[in-house]
């Protein structure tokens, strides 16, 4: 006699005042995806929650409330900062071990996030690929509207680029520098000549020919690079200026006392940043963080893409 019994399920859920980017959601979503599997669990995204349903979407049928999502991260931190890692991982571990029926929460965990800032960036670089059962599911599991297909595929027949024949150049400067006017941030920030002088020595050194797409959560930076490549007359491409941030608070314990403001029309160009880097031949990332940028990393390994990030704090002290 066949057993007809569903299975219990995770389901991560992405919405608006979940702290964390989509990358991050992607990180989160990977880690719960193995471990359900070793656990006997179905695994699912959810995204529509939170406006970029406009632009990507998952298979996920149900529909659920952000009243009824847990946030593993938020629950943790009203407890204490003290052990926030081993803590995470008690919460996802104990969701995993007590699912009953469909359970929707929230998680950016990865194990790898134990280790230190310092070593971070070169861990991300040495993780293993993923499996090709996890990039298959999560490939056709993500959907990009037609309008974002539309949008990529006209820039790059304008620009007479070619899926995987063009690589990525990305800069990640930094919230208070690309979203908070004004605010002076805590780190260091290149400037946007020691970026140009970046994308000079990559186009130098590059064993292929193909032209690169600039990118950046700073759209001056851009602007700059755009400019110069132009008047050097290099094979750098910007297809926006119109980056935004998919929340409005972007620090879990909300030192910010205002939100940042993005638009539609931000996030339309975020996700069609995404589906570029998909496409690309390779991805070199450059990054003020010590954790590099969750935003390339997850769209890379899940779409096979051969990336590199590398912190910007290093290239000033060499």
């Amino acid at each position: 006699m066949q057993n007809n019994k569903q299975k219990n399920k995770i389901v991560n859920c992405f919405y608006e005042g979940c702290i964390s980017g989509f990358g991050d959601f992607l990180r989160g979503s990977i880690h719960l995806y193995e471990r359900c599997a070793s656990h006997g669990l179905d695994f699912d995204m959810d995204v529509r929650n939170h406006p970029i349903k406009d632009f990507i979407s998952t298979k996920h049928e149900g529909i659920v409330g952000k009243s009824e999502i847990d946030c593993i991260p938020t629950e943790v931190l009203k407890e204490s900062n003290m052990h926030f890692y081993k803590r995470v991982n008690d919460f996802v571990y104990n969701k995993l071990c007590g699912a009953k029926g469909v359970d929707y929460i929230f998680s950016n965990f990865a194990y790898f996030l134990n280790v230190s800032q310092e070593h971070m960036i070169n861990v991300v670089n040495m993780l293993p690929e993923l499996s090709d059962d996890c990039k298959k599911w999560f490939q056709e599991n993500i959907k990009f509207s037609d309008e974002i297909e539309s949008i990529v595929q006209d820039k790059l027949k304008a620009l007479g680029l070619e899926p995987k024949k063009f690589d990525v150049i990305h800069f990640r400067l930094g919230d208070e520098v690309s979203f908070r006017e004004g605010m002076r941030p805590d780190y260091w920030v290149p400037d946007e000549e020691l970026c140009f002088k970046i994308c000079e020595k990559i186009l130098k050194g590059k064993e292929s020919d193909f032209p690169v797409v600039l990118m950046s959560d700073c759209n001056d930076v851009k602007e700059y690079i755009e400019e110069k490549a132009s008047e050097f007359k290099l094979p750098i491409h910007v297809l926006h200026l119109k980056s935004g941030h998919m929340q409005k608070q972007t620090d879990a314990n909300k030192k910010y006392l205002s939100d940042i403001e993005y638009s539609r029309e931000n996030l339309l160009h975020t996700v069609l940043d995404m589906r570029l880097i998909s496409l690309a031949d390779t991805v070199r990332s450059f990054s003020v963080y010590p954790w590099g940028s969750g935003f390339v990393t997850w769209i890379c390994k899940i779409y096979g893409v051969n990336f590199k990030v590398e912190r910007l704090k290093q290239i000033k002290n060499n």
